[in-house]
């Protein structure tokens, strides 16, 4: 749900490239821009985990008792451990090592 729009996008790009002669696929670097992109992208994930959590918390309710609903349960741990490695992985990565760096520069 949350993720669709960016997979079509990417298959999209990917196939005109190698197979239509398209532009190459672009993602930003370095920089405001790349710290942007992994932003929106943390965002998303977060989303995507809250509608997990909302799914999850429906069917323990839906089966009623705790001690059958303890594997439910452990999703809600998993799922902040998740949000917790997305943002140091995503944006703080970027932050750290990538918002500084300029980009390569090739000579041809």
């Amino acid at each position: 749900m949350i993720f669709g729009h960016d997979l079509i996008r990417w298959a999209d790009v990917r196939f005109a490239y190698y197979f239509a002669h398209g532009s190459g696929p672009t993602n930003p670097d370095w920089g405001w821009a790349n710290l942007r992109y992994e932003l929106i992208s943390f965002v998303k994930a977060v989303a995507a985990c809250v509608i997990t959590l909302v799914l999850i918390r429906t069917m323990i309710w839906m089966v009623g008792d705790m001690n059958k609903a303890k594997a439910l349960y452990m999703w809600d741990n998993i799922m902040k451990v998740l949000v917790f490695f997305l943002l140091m992985l995503g944006p703080g990565w970027s932050l750290l090592f990538r918002f500084y760096r300029k980009p390569s520069q090739h000579n041809s």
